[in-house]
């Protein structure tokens, strides 16, 4: 347990200054004048505040001129059974990692990646690796499963979610604007004169999401008067008989899905080609400027803004869970792609 509780922003409120104004304070920056830093500062030792070692391993850091041996080291944890089992899983990781690593860098910390299966890893073993390494800041990507709770010693660690996976502690999380995003996709379907769109996604995809395409799907058809479209297609199983069920059954005119690879491959075995006899739309693309259509999530941008906040969790001497836990979303972009083109809608 850490010795302190009291955080950055306990001491603002107790001398009625702006975080950003205590932190120069306690830093003696010139800024601010004497006689007010001087004030911080007593309010602060009366209080019991005590700077993190993160904070001030980072402060030295900024003082040597950012050498290479003095930066705080922060974690980014995976969970998959296998080191690289997200490459396969969830393979925007390795984005989300670049962009957390860079933003990790400009603040002045490390960025380490963490391993922690989660058949391996109780409280306790997590409480004794990241002591050994001396991380007590850590970003948490997705998980193999969503899962409603996880049995960590959360009160010893500033932590930040990617993603909507883990449901309990209630932390502060970035993720992908997934109901906008299918918004967007709709109308982009629809000024192209597509009118009967399907959504298929696998229920485990849907549930991890929680529902959110699902949502702006429904959204979208009422938005655009849409009030022939196919049956929603969430099965348990993801497999090509399921598919082609749906497919035939329904017969629409652009499919919206997360799993465009084998949907594309499933038509082709149809005799059906995108985007001359059907339109086929990602809902995830992991490139801006790929071939198949649809829309981008931003991964570098969630890992830089998931850093940001993690970074001023740790200079702000936060915490454990949030009473109010902030959710961060990303806005995704449309990528014109060539899997959908201009058709003529009667």
């Amino acid at each position: 347990m850490r010795e302190s509780t009291v955080t950055l922003k306990d001491v603002s409120r107790a001398v009625g200054l702006h975080p950003s104004t205590v932190s120069l304070c306690l830093n003696n920056s010139p800024k601010v004048a004497g006689k007010t830093s001087a004030r911080v500062q007593a309010a602060a030792r009366q209080m019991g505040y005590q700077p993190h070692p993160h904070l001030k391993a980072l402060m030295r850091h900024r003082r040597l001129g950012g050498g290479e041996k003095t930066p705080p080291t922060v974690g980014l944890v995976t969970f998959y059974p296998t080191r690289n089992g997200w490459r396969e899983r969830f393979p925007a990781t390795d984005k989300i990692i670049a962009g957390a690593r860079d933003k990790a860098f400009r603040r002045g910390f490390r960025l380490e990646e963490v391993w922690m299966p989660l058949d391996q890893y109780t409280g306790e073993r997590v409480t004794e690796r990241l002591g050994e390494s001396g991380i007590s800041g850590v970003l948490l990507t997705a998980l193999p499963e969503p899962r409603e709770n996880l049995d960590w010693p959360w009160e010893q660690l500033a932590a930040v979610a990617i993603g909507p996976s883990l449901h309990n502690p209630r932390l502060h999380r970035i993720r992908s604007d997934h109901f906008k995003s299918m918004c967007v996709a709709m109308r982009e379907c629809h000024r192209l004169g597509y009118r009967r769109p399907g959504l298929t996604i696998p229920h485990e995809v849907n549930k991890r999401t929680d529902f959110r395409w699902m949502a702006g799907y429904l959204t979208g058809q009422s938005e655009l008067g849409l009030r022939d479209c196919p049956e929603i297609h969430f099965p348990m199983d993801w497999t090509r008989e399921s598919f082609l069920q749906w497919f035939r059954r329904g017969r629409p005119d652009v499919i919206f899905s997360t799993r465009t690879d084998q949907v594309l491959s499933w038509l082709e075995g149809e005799g059906l080609s995108a985007p001359k006899d059907i339109g086929v739309v990602t809902l995830s693309t992991l490139t801006p400027r790929g071939r198949v259509s649809g829309i981008y999530e931003h991964w570098e941008t969630q890992g830089e803004r998931a850093m940001m906040v993690l970074g001023n969790l740790l200079t702000e001497n936060e915490f454990g869970p949030q009473d109010s836990p902030v959710i961060s979303v990303v806005a995704g972009t449309w990528v014109p792609g060539q899997t959908v083109r201009r058709v003529d809608s009667g």
